[in-house]
């Protein structure tokens, strides 16, 4: 494979031969561009938002990747499921839109060769997992003690209850919080399968544990 990055004003241009497909230049490239002005005209960017963006946009990522985009975001190509979108490589923080759209566009190029080699890919190979042998695993949107505390007790409420060993991604970093039981840490994370695969939320860091 041979790829060269260049720069013309605020936008990145990529020359790359890749098993014949360079004509898809263009298209990895304005995808990428509009995905970032998009997610950039809503405020700071980030690994997070990305994902989420593609996981809105699974059509055309099929399209760019060269393979099939089941609804679950698994890949299929030849009849073999690859687990998620081939996007691990990406940065946690994306300091501006030039970042974000040759990250985005480098990561698409190299998932597409990764897929065309037979290599596998995945996102589902984290080392936590949810683990409820201390409390309940209740993600939240933010981190309330109060609100965790209500959700158990009240048989009506709606919440997202994550069973044991379910395999999450801590993303960020952790909030301390204040109670009168003392100080109660929570982390955000990201769920990588089961019943709520790809939402995003907090749980008490007692939650989380090593595989």
């Amino acid at each position: 494979m041979k790829m060269t990055v260049k720069m013309l004003g605020s936008i990145h241009l990529l020359t790359l031969s890749i098993n014949g497909y360079s004509e898809s230049l263009a298209e990895i490239s304005s995808f990428a561009n509009g995905l970032c002005d998009q997610i950039i005209a809503e405020g700071s960017t980030s690994k997070t938002k990305i994902l989420a963006s593609l996981n809105g946009n699974l059509k055309p990522i099929s399209k760019l990747l060269g393979a099939k985009i089941g609804a679950s975001g698994k890949v299929e190509v030849d009849n073999f499921q690859y687990r998620g979108l081939p996007f691990d490589e990406l940065s946690e923080q994306m300091m501006d839109s030039r970042n974000c759209k040759s990250a985005l566009a480098l990561a698409i190029l190299d998932g597409r060769q990764k897929i065309q080699n037979g290599q596998t890919i995945s996102t589902n190979n984290s080392a936590y997992i949810i683990d409820t042998s201390k409390n309940s695993a209740i993600l939240l949107k933010s981190p309330n003690f109060k609100l965790y505390t209500e959700s158990i007790i009240s048989v009506n409420a709606v919440k997202i209850n994550l069973f044991q060993n379910t395999p999450i991604e801590p993303i960020g970093g952790q909030y301390i919080e204040n109670t009168k039981q003392g100080q109660l840490y929570w982390q955000k994370i990201r769920v990588l399968a089961g019943e709520h695969k790809s939402k995003i939320g907090w749980v008490m860091a007692d939650n989380i544990s090593f595989k």
